[in-house]
């Protein structure tokens, strides 16, 4: 047919139709929702689209297209609906799009969330127009998917609430499907009730529905997000079963699941754990197995519960967990291997009690000796036995250790236990000479010396090589002295002898050991520890003196003795004289050599403390310096560099004593001696007539915070009075100034302190510097005065009113006499306050010079009135008049004079006589003569 022939052929609405279909194969965009659709305008899709979307897309925009032009078609609804599909489809597949990818995300979201939206206003503009349509039940569903893929989980809760109305005719799968989401969306809004009853309704219909599983799943997790552990529990065995039922192997059923199906069942297997760790744990286990039966992957059950506390760092249940595991069947291969599982966990978190019981536990159960070995070899457990011989070297160590901590003789019982079953069990293995050698150690640690001498010795001689054989030969020597040291050792003879051999026996097998040389000369040693001194020099001599010749190390070891025993009995030059021999037979290299030299320099030093008891200063000195240098890294070298310049100081020699003190300072800077340093060097500078040095050093020792606070006080004093004596001004007042920040108190001392520095800024011409130290002092007095500050504090208001004063005699009456005159009062009224809070402070003198002070004021200010300018242009007349007004204005001023004047005046005749109470009196005599 041709086209005419079509168009004639159908139908105008079946055109239309047509048309559209034609058209759903080109992009057309700007097309608005129509009319009698409630929808908003829908945006373009995104060009770099899929084949599959922008054919969607162009479906889109032609269905656009025709409800634009023929929005009253019979056509119209089935386009509407039409187009709302594709808009959903559309939306998700750019959601996923958008999900896969950062490039023009945004945009995506945005496009995808407006195709929802009109997707949902075309069903509901469809609900709305045939509520009661064939199609209702599925635009309900459709509309409930838009909601919920567009993130409106609470519209599409109660879109799928009115769907499930309808639950007789929308059939079973729908149902199933609008349950499940429903439950879905519930349980990702965290409301696991309600979630939970929707999962319950699918599972009731059985396992023939297709998501009975999954639902199974969800619901198990629904019941312990509301912490329902005892409802949860068969939910989520039931599910277990259907993955691996329980008769087929737990292993081989596992790796048949698909990847995913394994990952759910890992999933359930935690979900269960976590249920079970909160119902007391391993022990609900048991219980829930014993009411509903044993399962094939019951172990899993227990493994995994271990696991999840391991997880959650909680050692001690998991632990728990395996070793209840492990006695449902001790017997069983992996029984031993459960348990040592637990002891790596507790040895792991250094749970030292725990490790130690479950040990315990594990050597009984575990054995040589125990049932486990009656039906299984050795050989096909090395992991086990691996385990035995860990826990035996625990346990025996653990004991060990409390045994040495406590002295308690039932550790020291069960620790030699512990080590004998593990000799007895692994006598071959390489770790039994160590534990040889610790059984040895533990029974000299508790005194059975004899027992100690024995298993020494078989851990010596008796093994094959190994690194403790010299030591265990070395410990049989020392438990045989332990012996001989014991009063009633009956056979010490014997013991002798056997302790000789065994010396004898270590140096011709170790000739090369550092032991060896000193083996020879033990007793002495021996003698030395016991303080018997002459005895060890007996040994000594002997060493010394043999027919022999003596091997190098040998006599330093001999020398060494004899120099201790010598310094033992205080003979510091025969001591010193036989270090030097041992130091002569110790190469530089020698790592005993540092010793030597220190006892050889603190014998000399031993000497110099002699010779100065003996009043012997500059031998003191001498021996003291010789010591400092016999042992350059000695710890007594600043010391004696110390008592040398001490004993320097004691002869008066101050420069000699400067110069060592100041090496020491140099040599030492972090030696605690150093504040005493430099204390001894402020006085040898100030004796050596070096004032400034003195002064520093004072400063210095003032700062050192080291030293007691009363040190410190003296010292900064004691340099502010050098620097003042000096003339050095600037540095007396900043060191006062340190003292005054330093130590505020005693006030006393600061208001002292104050005052010196008033004197000193005074004397350096800083007249506002002197002022205000003069206003600290009567600041410091107001705060925390004493009667030891009112005196400096009265006199320094007493100067601070005297400066207003001046300031009130420096302002003359000039015309205009009216403006001069009120600067003067002025002045006067500041003076008379401060001369008034000087007074107030009730010190004699200071009232007394500020009594006659203010009468002075007045005096003079009556004498200045009729001495002050007189207008311009006056005539005889008013001139006179003039003068006659000043002078009654200037009477009152002299008779408060006169008064103030008799009020001082009133003092005299006291014990000690008052220099300004004689001023008032003669002032008083002088203006009451005028009158």
């Amino acid at each position: 047919m041709t086209g005419p022939v079509i168009a004639k052929a159908i139908s105008r609405p079946g055109l239309q139709l047509v048309c559209l279909l034609l058209a759903a194969c080109a992009h057309q965009p700007g097309l608005d929702t129509p009319e009698s659709a409630p929808a908003a305008a829908l945006p373009d899709a995104a060009a770099s689209s899929t084949p599959a979307r922008l054919e969607r897309e162009k479906a889109i925009a032609a269905y656009r297209d025709y409800l634009a032009r023929y929005s009253n078609s019979p056509e119209h609804d089935r386009v509407v609906r039409r187009l709302a599909d594709l808009l959903v489809e559309q939306a998700a597949d750019m959601q996923l799009a958008a999900a896969a990818t950062l490039d023009g995300r945004a945009q995506q979201d945005r496009t995808a969330s407006q195709y929802y939206a009109a997707a949902i206003d075309y069903y509901e503009y469809l609900l709305n127009k045939y509520p009661d349509g064939p199609d209702r039940t599925d635009l309900l569903y459709q509309l409930s998917r838009a909601y919920e893929e567009s993130g409106k989980s609470q519209q599409a809760l109660l879109v799928l609430d009115r769907l499930l109305l309808r639950v007789p005719d929308s059939g079973v799968q729908l149902y199933v499907d609008s349950r499940f989401r429903r439950g879905e969306l519930l349980f990702a809004e965290g409301n696991y009730p309600e979630a939970g009853r929707s999962y319950q309704a699918i599972v009731d219909l059985g396992t023939s529905v297709p998501v009975y599983k999954q639902a199974l799943y969800k619901l198990g997790w629904s019941l312990f997000k509301q912490e329902r552990y005892q409802d949860a529990l068969p939910v989520l065995f039931s599910f277990l079963d259907l993955e691996i039922p329980p008769d087929t192997p737990f292993d081989e059923q596992l790796a048949s699941l698909s990847p995913a199906d394994r990952e759910q069942v890992a999933d359930v297997f935690r979900v269960v754990s976590m249920c079970f760790a909160q119902l007391h744990g391993v022990d609900s286990v048991d219980v829930y197995l014993q009411r509903n039966g044993n399962r094939s992957y019951a172990e899993h059950i227990y493994l995994d519960l271990a696991e999840f506390y391991i997880e959650q760092e909680q050692v001690t249940e998991a632990a728990r967990t395996l070793l209840v595991l492990a006695e449902h069947d001790r017997l069983r291969p992996q029984a031993p291997r459960l348990a040592g599982r637990a002891i790596d966990l507790y040895r792991q978190a250094g749970f030292r009690q725990q490790l130690v019981s479950t040990e315990a536990q594990f050597v009984h159960d575990y054995g040589m000796a125990s049932e486990f070995w009656t039906v299984h070899l050795p050989q096909d457990f090395p992991d086990v036995l691996q385990q035995l011989q860990a826990s035996l070297q625990d346990l025996a160590r653990f004991e060990h250790a409390e045994a040495s901590r406590t002295r308690d003789a039932g550790a020291f019982r069960a620790a030699e236990q512990w080590y004998r079953a593990y000799l007895a069990a692994f006598g071959d293995a390489a770790d039994a000479a160590v534990m040889n050698y610790q059984l040895a150690e533990l029974l000299y640690e508790d005194a059975r010396y004899r027992q100690a001498m024995d298993e020494y010795e078989r851990t010596a001689w008796s093994r094959d090589e190994h690194p403790r054989a010299a030591d265990a030969a070395l410990g049989a020597l020392r438990a045989s002295e332990k012996i001989l040291q014991q009063d009633d050792a009956a056979d010490s003879s014997a013991i002798m002898e056997r302790a000789t051999a065994d010396a004898l026996r270590f140096v011709t097998a170790y000739p090369a050991h550092p032991a060896a040389p000193a083996l020879l000369a033990k007793t002495g040693t021996v003698f030395l520890d016991q303080q018997a001194y002459e005895a060890a020099l007996h040994v000594g001599e002997r060493v010394l003196d043999g027919p022999v010749s003596t091997p190098p190390e040998l006599g330093q070891v001999a020398w060494s003795i004899q120099a201790q025993a010598y310094y033992g009995l205080h003979q510091y030059p025969a001591a010193a004289a036989a270090y030097t021999e041992a130091l002569g037979l110790a190469a530089e290299d020698d790592p005993r050599r540092p010793a030597l030299q220190e006892g050889l320099a603190t014998a000399t030093y031993k000497q110099a403390e002699q010779a100065l008891k003996q009043g012997d200063n500059r031998g003191a000195v001498m021996l003291y310096q010789q010591a400092a240098q016999l042992a350059p890294a000695s710890s007594i070298r600043p010391q004696a560099q110390f008592d040398a310049a001490t004993a320097m100081l004691a002869e008066e020699a101050w420069l000699e004593a400067i110069r060592m003190l100041e090496q020491f300072r140099n040599d030492y800077p972090d030696d605690p001696l150093q504040a005493e340093v430099t204390r001894k060097l402020a006085f040898a500078y100030e004796r050596n007539g070096q004032s400034r040095k003195a002064a520093a050093a004072y400063l210095r020792l003032g700062q050192d915070r080291r030293q007691a606070d009363a040190l410190q006080r003296d010292a900064l004093l004691h340099a502010a009075g050098i620097y003042t004596q000096a003339g050095e001004a600037r540095q007396a007042v900043s060191t006062l100034e340190i003292y005054l920040q330093r130590f505020p108190k005693p006030v006393e001392t600061a208001v002292d302190v104050m005052q010196q520095l008033a004197t000193l800024e005074a004397g350096s011409g800083n007249a506002g510097k002197r002022l205000h130290w003069l206003e600290e002092i009567i600041k410091l007095d107001r705060a925390a005065g004493t009667t030891g500050t009112h005196v400096p504090a009265a006199e320094a208001a007493l100067e601070l009113a005297e400066n207003q004063l001046s300031a009130f005699r420096r302002i003359r009456l000039v015309n205009p006499v009216q403006d001069s005159l009120a600067r003067k009062l002025q002045a006067m009224k500041r003076a008379l306050q401060a001369f008034e809070a000087a007074i107030d402070y009730g010190v004699l003198p200071v009232s007394t010079a500020g009594t006659y002070q203010i009468a002075s004021m007045y005096e003079e200010l009556g004498h200045e009135l009729l001495a002050s300018a007189r207008p311009a242009g006056l005539s005889g007349d008013e001139l006179a008049e003039y003068n006659s007004l000043l002078a009654e204005q200037a009477e009152p001023f002299e008779q408060l004079a006169i008064k103030i004047h008799m009020s001082n005046a009133e003092r005299a005749g006291g014990d000690q006589p008052d220099p300004w109470v004689e001023k008032s009196v003669q002032r008083l005599g002088e203006l009451q003569g005028y009158r």
